[in-house]
């Protein structure tokens, strides 16, 4: 086949052909995706869906990683001198309470 020579060409044949030929002589027809509610471009609803997918990375990521990273708690300090005495005090109230409820028995 030499050229447009497609005369010899059944007409099933010249319409596989010629299809891309014939939408580029009549003008592309613009893409559309039905989302139920309205109907956008194809351009558009790629753009929001990377835009959303950019919003996760940008927000949902960290957070997730934040979560799942281990807090170190830092030890209690060690008892002062205050502490232990008080303490022992309790220790010691705790045991009179205690001989003078057997002595009531």
């Amino acid at each position: 086949m030499q050229g447009n020579n497609y005369e010899h060409l059944n007409e099933t044949q010249q319409s596989w052909l010629l299809f891309p030929e014939a939408l580029k002589k009549k003008g592309r027809k613009k893409q559309s995706v039905d989302l139920g509610c309205m109907v956008c471009s194809r351009k558009a609803f790629k753009w929001s869906l990377i835009s959303i997918g950019i919003a996760f990375l940008v927000i949902a990521l960290p957070t997730i990683i934040v979560k799942a990273i281990p807090k170190h708690k830092s030890r209690p300090p060690a008892p002062d001198d205050y502490t232990r005495a008080l303490h022992k005090a309790l220790l010691f109230f705790n045991a009179q309470k205690c001989k003078s409820s057997l002595k009531s028995n």
